[in-house]
């Protein structure tokens, strides 16, 4: 699951992917300074991909 996380500290957003939404818990329970803000579902082909 890929998920966009906001570090409150430097108000810097990032992606990161995690195997299950455990694992996101825990990674959140250790960094208080990280939030959640959604799950990233859309996907973007590569312009190879595109013309064909």
């Amino acid at each position: 699951m890929k998920v966009i996380l906001f570090n409150t500290s430097n108000g810097s957003a990032f992606e990161m992917q995690f195997t299950n939404a455990r694992q996101m818990k825990n990674y959140l329970d250790k960094n208080a300074e990280i939030e959640f803000l959604s799950e990233h579902n859309s996907y973007l082909p590569t312009r190879h991909q595109r013309m064909q």
